[in-house]
């Protein structure tokens, strides 16, 4: 009787999750392979429950676990390590602070500070903007990294859970990684 109620409380906490099903519009996704890229490359994501691609529509479904990929787990401090796929190498990395009850971010670029808002939408718990803010204007020897985070940032709308608890990626409306982040 004890192992069939915790049986029961086992499968009462799976149903619980925050499951949801979204779908994105992929204008980018022509052919065959565009759609087996999307599959391979969402297949790894942390809170990913189902996948599935219409490529007639240009559609990808995806079925996840919202608690998995909460823009608030974006709270305190981070190292952009890498930025539009290329790897971060230099001293100086690029810095994030994420005030989430006041929805304020600032840091810096590699070079530069920066203080601007978020906007998160209570409906999406994934779902962030980044708002133009203000920089200092020092010259740096490294301005195109702090041009490639600047305009990364812009480009935010959504967080995704990383390869652990100290990495979240920063994405663009159809997915792309913009920004990659560790914990600081």
């Amino acid at each position: 009787m004890a192992t069939c109620v915790v049986a029961l409380l086992s499968v009462a906490a799976v149903l619980a999750k925050d499951i949801r099903v979204v779908i994105f519009k992929v204008s980018q996704m022509h052919c065959e392979n565009c759609e087996k890229k999307v599959k391979n490359n969402m297949r790894f994501e942390k809170g990913v429950k189902e996948l599935s691609t219409e490529l007639k529509n240009k559609t990808v479904s995806i079925t996840y676990d919202a608690e998995k990929t909460d823009v608030k787990k974006l709270e305190g401090k981070w190292n952009v390590v890498e930025v539009k796929g290329e790897k971060v190498l230099e001293e100086g990395l690029p810095q994030m602070d994420f005030n989430m009850a006041e929805k304020k971010l600032h840091g810096n670029t590699g070079c530069n500070l920066f203080n601007t808002t978020i906007t998160l939408d209570p409906e999406d718990v994934s779902s962030i903007t980044i708002a133009p803010g203000a920089t200092t204007m020092m010259a740096c020897p490294n301005m195109d990294l702090e041009t490639s985070v600047l305009q990364s940032m812009d480009q935010v709308r959504s967080v995704k859970a990383g390869k652990d608890e100290n990495e979240m990626l920063l994405v663009d409306q159809d997915g792309n990684v913009l920004l990659v982040l560790e914990r600081n």
